[in-house]
């Protein structure tokens, strides 16, 4: 009984030290705050004016980092706060699946522009808009899952097992942004590498590969101690994690998605791609 009270004690105190270690700055989380919180101005303008489903899920992402930032600025204050570690997490994995969406999105109708119509897609392209359809809200359910099992744990146990299930999730979303990447080029070079289908191509893949920055920064951060740098250096996880769903939030801002994705207003508003997905 001593040596499993002794056992829980030990974790309990391992675990605060991990969350210490990880919890974030003041200054960042406002400053990030203030960045996330004007771009979903932009967002919230660009989802009224143009009411594409696209920017609605844009302008979801940028709400949830603004609250994100605001939930690490808290969590700043107390930083063996588990709460507010769990808080963040959960918002953090909503925001991505959000940002993951919005390509998405804008794939499924560029490749229904491309083939015809969603009903005229080959059984090949079906199959892998199914699938991507399918990863998505998968890789968040477990990541948010995990990330409550993980920060809530009482053993060793159940915090291995919420860090499985993050990994998990993780490696989800980067299976789906590689197929994604994949399939675009693909699909340009089978129906061909017209500008537009070009600028599609850089569109798709630029925001993958931003995301995929922070991806491959949570895969060394979850794979690694959490003692080591990636874990106990605030700025690493500012300059591949914050930095990178910035930028990824201004290229999307910047991106003419208008005219790229949507040259048939009729074909494409936001009813039918509402019934594609």
């Amino acid at each position: 009984m001593s040596t499993s009270s002794n056992s829980t004690n030990s974790f309990s105190i391992g675990l605060s030290r991990s969350l210490t270690n990880q919890a974030p700055d003041l200054g960042p989380s406002i400053a990030f705050t203030v960045l996330f919180g004007i771009s979903s101005m932009l967002y919230a303008y660009r989802s009224y004016k143009h009411r594409r489903l696209a920017y609605y899920y844009l302008f979801g992402f940028t709400i949830l980092r603004t609250a994100t930032y605001i939930s690490r600025a808290v969590w700043s204050q107390d930083k063996s706060s588990s709460t507010d570690a769990i808080v963040g997490g959960v918002i953090a994995a909503g925001g991505f699946f959000l940002a993951a969406q919005s390509l998405y999105v804008l794939f499924t109708v560029w490749v229904a522009k491309l083939f015809g119509g969603l009903d005229n897609l080959p059984r090949g392209v079906q199959m892998r808009v199914r699938l991507l359809k399918i990863l998505l809200p998968l890789s968040s359910i477990i990541g948010i899952v995990g990330a409550v099992k993980q920060f809530s744990a009482t053993s060793i146990d159940d915090y291995n097992f919420g860090t499985a299930m993050r990994k998990a999730s993780i490696l989800g979303f980067a299976i789906l942004l590689v197929l994604l990447m994949f399939s675009t080029i693909l699909y340009t070079v089978l129906k061909g590498r017209g500008h537009n289908n070009v600028t599609v191509v850089l569109i798709l893949c630029i925001g993958s590969l931003l995301l995929m920055v922070e991806l491959i920064y949570r895969i060394i951060s979850l794979w690694s101690d959490s003692t080591a740098d990636v874990n106990t250096k605030k700025w690493v996880f500012y300059v591949f994690l914050s930095i990178p769903e910035f930028l990824f939030c201004a290229f999307m801002g910047i991106a003419n998605l208008e005219k790229v994705f949507y040259t048939d207003a009729s074909a494409n508003d936001i009813d039918s791609e509402k019934g594609g997905n």
